[in-house]
């Protein structure tokens, strides 16, 4: 096949191909689109590109194609069958004409807590995290359990507004995780100590693990993205908050690393006063998998940031 042909059909937008293809896209701002059925996946409209941070990749039209196609039709396997697809629907859509759906404010609701917190505690200090850390986001309402089935709820605060609520199942090896529908993902979950140093996990967990691995927790601020595409969260916080230093504490995996690259890209450009400090699991994916290993074989020492 010819590359001329390859080369012209990576010019279809991404925002026409994601709806041909039967998907919805959601509108975020003037350079970004995500999909209602994929939120990670986010479309960059500038470059007509996309990146799918839970999954760790990213490419143009054609490799977009052959993805989300594959979810509609097996023959999106073959690399002909996709250039012929997105042949055919240049044709019948030259001016690229897409649809969008704004982005709907819903009223974010509070789960009802239950009686007590014993759940929480069994859950939280299997996973190592210490009964002081624990204490402080119950006593702060920054944690509670849930009455129902009985999950971690987290909740975070603007102006003593709940504005972001994360939950997450207590029972071992319970992959259950939600975030409720109403949060906001310019806050996403910030714990604010009025400190001029932010920590920057992927998860409240891993928040809660370096918390534990610190002398003097409360001498920084803390930042939980709850995945790596929300990371344009950290932006707006540099932009309401007197920081001065970002630690980078994301997972090492290629999502992680890549989302520290694209963060990196942006202090460097807009925030050339703001100091970068990058760090990752040594030998682990996340930074409580570390913690956990290292309470197990009573390797880990005190991180001094």
């Amino acid at each position: 096949m010819k590359r001329s042909r390859i080369e012209h059909v990576k010019n279809y937008s991404i925002l026409s191909l994601v709806e041909d293809l039967g998907f919805t896209l959601v509108y975020e701002s003037s350079h970004y689109y995500h999909l209602e059925e994929h939120d990670s996946l986010k479309i960059r409209v500038n470059i007509n590109r996309f990146y799918w941070y839970s999954k760790g990749f990213g490419g143009d039209t054609i490799t977009l194609c052959q993805t989300l196609g594959l979810e509609k039709n097996p023959e999106f396997h073959s690399f002909i069958y996709t250039i012929l697809y997105l042949e055919m629907r240049m044709y019948k859509n030259p001016q690229h004409e897409f649809k969008r759906r704004e982005k709907q404010k819903r009223k974010l609701v509070l789960p009802r807590k239950d009686i007590n917190n014993k759940k929480i505690y069994y859950y939280l200090y299997d996973r190592g995290i210490s009964l002081n850390i624990i204490d402080y986001f119950i006593d702060h309402g920054y944690l509670y359990q849930e009455a129902v089935h009985h999950n971690l709820v987290f909740v975070s605060y603007k102006d003593s507004k709940p504005i972001f609520i994360s939950k997450r199942g207590a029972i071992k090896n319970n992959r259950y995780m939600r975030d409720q529908a109403g949060n906001d993902y310019d806050h996403c979950f910030y714990i604010s100590h009025d400190s001029s140093q932010l920590i920057v996990t992927e998860s409240i967990i891993d928040m809660m693990s370096l918390m534990t691995l610190t002398n003097d927790f409360m001498n920084y601020d803390y930042l939980s993205l709850n995945s790596v595409s929300h990371y344009r969260a950290l932006f707006y916080h540099l932009d309401h908050q007197p920081i001065e230093r970002v630690l980078l504490r994301l997972d090492n995996d290629q999502a992680g690393r890549h989302a520290v690259h694209t963060i990196i890209d942006v202090l460097n450009k807009n925030y050339p006063h703001i100091k970068i400090d990058i760090a990752y699991p040594y030998r682990h994916k996340d930074w409580n998998d570390y913690l956990v290993y290292g309470i197990k074989h009573k390797e880990n020492d005190i991180i001094m940031f």
